[in-house]
């Protein structure tokens, strides 16, 4: 609601915004250390969610799935805040979990 209240009280301050989510956004797609997708850290979340690592395929399975949540409701929430065109501007390592519009 901080971003809405931004957006409403400073239009002019929108790309700026668009600036900082393309940095963030890069960064956590960006198969760095802080990013889920980071292999050390994508192999132990699929051991983990799919209950050992004789079920990595299922642990995969479910991992894509609350990925595919997060995205969605990221993309969500920034509509709510007014910034529904953030859709069109995210990169396709995020892009490929979203719903049809």
């Amino acid at each position: 609601m901080h971003l809405k209240y931004v957006l409403d009280t400073e239009p002019e301050r929108r790309e700026e915004i668009h600036h900082y989510l393309d940095k963030a956004e890069g960064d956590a797609a960006g198969g760095g250390s802080g990013d889920v997708t980071f292999p050390p850290v994508f192999e132990a979340l699929c051991i983990l969610l799919g209950g050992g690592v004789d079920k990595f395929d299922e642990g995969l399975q479910k991992f894509l799935l609350l990925r595919k949540r997060q995205i969605n409701e990221y993309v969500h929430r920034l509509t709510v805040a007014g910034l529904g065109d953030r859709r069109e501007r995210l990169g396709p390592l995020m892009a490929q979990f979203l719903d049809p519009a």
